[in-house]
């Protein structure tokens, strides 16, 4: 049997996710042997564990939006064709986030649809900010809350350009209007 390379990916994915957590947790066998068992298992129906995976899709918008037909690759497999990935964009309970990119490939933004930033995001923000970003307030970002600098009903994006921790009482305090952020440019 030949499953579609998102599928085969998402499997292995899961497979995996599901031996290294065995692993971590003690288990002597070697990896290799822990994902044959889970394998078998899920297949028996005795792991019902319900870990998440995570597929990884480099394509272009005008390429998800139909303005032309570049290939985009599924990470771990390789390029598949546009309408495939168009495909999948619409059949799979995914979510999506964006990711801006250089000229050389390199990740240097993530903007998320969503209104509540995503984990990895909040843990980005809260180590960037380190404290709340009134001066002088001394509030870990930890405890802070993570406030939109464009409301996020205006059309202000979740990424962490956008985003920023302040503690409860100063997030108020700008949205009761006792004071406004402004972004100042900065030099590149």
């Amino acid at each position: 049997m030949r499953y579609p390379a998102e599928d085969a990916t998402a499997c292995y994915a899961r497979v995996d996710r599901l031996a290294r957590a065995a692993h971590t947790a003690g288990d002597p066998r070697t990896l290799n042997q822990l994902r044959a068992d889970v394998h078998r298992d899920l297949l028996l129906g005795r792991n019902t564990s319900m870990v998440q995976t995570r597929a990884y899709v480099a394509v272009n918008a005008s390429t998800l939006l139909g303005l032309d037909d570049l290939p985009g690759e599924l990470r771990g497999y390789g390029p598949l064709p546009a309408e495939r990935i168009r495909r999948m964009a619409m059949d799979m309970k995914a979510l999506w986030s964006g990711v801006l990119v250089d000229d050389n490939g390199v990740a240097r933004r993530l903007a998320e649809q969503r209104y509540r930033p995503s984990k990895r995001l909040a843990e980005f923000l809260q180590l960037r900010d380190q404290t709340c970003r009134q001066p002088a307030c001394t509030r870990p970002a930890e405890r802070c809350d993570i406030d939109h600098l464009t409301p996020h009903l205006a059309g202000g994006v979740t990424n962490e350009i956008n985003c920023h921790c302040f503690c409860r009482r100063h997030h108020r305090c700008k949205h009761e209007g006792a004071w406004k952020v402004e972004k100042v440019p900065t030099a590149s």
